[in-house]
């Protein structure tokens, strides 16, 4: 049984080892400021189970949220652009590992959503990526 924060931990080792990438860095949930931008931060959101079949059978759902921050929301179309490229990128190389390395049957992102964020005094463009991974598992074995 693959754990939430071994997901969420393999998530954030498939962003920070690509180095292609161009994250400064990748952090374990979200952050009181931002150092060195673009960074990314990685946080589950928790998960939903249903019964499959009969038994004590169920799939799990883990839902992971990315934010990738990029840029004071001052210099807005570099910004933006820039942005929606890393962002495309992340969604990518997700996608290229949908297991997690065995850690889930099948990982996808489902949702892309463009934003600001409040960091500190600054606001700051990001992109919130939505990752959702299935789990089979059997519960009070």
């Amino acid at each position: 049984m693959s754990s939430l924060s071994e997901i969420t931990q393999a998530l954030i080792d498939l962003l920070a080892g690509d180095k292609d990438l161009g994250l400064t860095r990748v952090y374990y949930g979200d952050q009181q400021g931002y150092p060195s931008i673009p960074s990314a931060s990685v946080e589950h959101e928790g998960s939903t189970r249903t019964y499959t079949q009969t038994g004590l059978q169920t799939t799990r759902i883990i839902e992971c949220t990315i934010i990738i921050y990029h840029g004071k929301a001052e210099d807005v179309q570099t910004v933006k652009k820039e942005l929606d490229q890393y962002a495309q990128a992340v969604e990518n190389l997700l996608h290229t590992d949908s297991t997690m390395g065995g850690l889930v049957i099948n990982g996808l992102v489902t949702s892309m959503e463009p934003g600001t964020v409040l960091v500190g005094r600054s606001n700051f463009y990001a992109h919130r990526l939505t990752w959702e991974g299935k789990v089979k598992e059997r519960i009070g074995v």
